[in-house]
């Protein structure tokens, strides 16, 4: 599907289910491959990293997006479906508006999430703002996926985040909840 990392797309229900799904997909394929090619990877590949100054979280969700989906074409690698397998993983959200950049989860989660709670850039599947008031904290989040063998890390990520800008999306009380509930574990 062509077009599927464009910028706006951020209401969790109005995004449409086929571009959804198929940045889900991405990335879980994504994500298999570099755990499949390195074990102890960091899930933050320089080929596809953000660059420093962008215009803001949707932008540079799509940016890792779009740089993922040109990597995969160049080798050669098939479409991905449109209706994902999680393989085992689960899907979080952060919520870059509550974050107390305290470092704890970064040291709790062996370094899966960074200084300012951000999960890495690997896993990101897509921004959303629930337009809520903005002094509302927990109204904009970005969706990561969280590959099998990195789950046990985000875990004790989550635990030692006090102010829980990071949280399970079957936890988080978010409108892209209701519609992802086949894969909320």
């Amino acid at each position: 599907m062509r077009g599927i990392w464009i910028h706006g797309q951020t209401n969790a229900l109005e995004i449409p289910e086929a571009i959804l799904f198929s940045r889900l997909a991405e990335t879980i394929a994504w994500c298999s491959k570099v755990l499949a090619e390195k074990p102890q990877a960091s899930m933050r590949s320089p080929e596809i990293q953000p660059r420093l100054l962008h215009d803001g979280i949707d932008d540079a969700v799509c940016e890792v997006g779009n740089r993922r989906s040109w990597r995969a074409r160049e080798n050669s690698h098939q479409p991905v479906e449109t209706f994902p397998d999680l393989l085992e993983g689960r899907l979080m959200v952060y919520f870059p508006d509550a974050t107390l950049t305290d470092g704890a989860a970064e040291l709790e989660s062996q370094g899966f999430f960074d200084g300012f709670n951000i999960p890495p850039w690997d896993t990101w599947v897509s921004y959303f703002d629930d337009q809520l008031p903005r002094t509302h904290a927990y109204s904009r989040y970005l969706l990561a996926y969280v590959p099998q063998p990195l789950l046990m890390d985000a875990e004790r990520g989550m635990v030692t985040n006090v102010e829980a800008c990071i949280q399970w999306l079957a936890d988080a009380d978010v409108k892209l909840r209701t519609r992802m509930t086949q894969w909320l574990a």
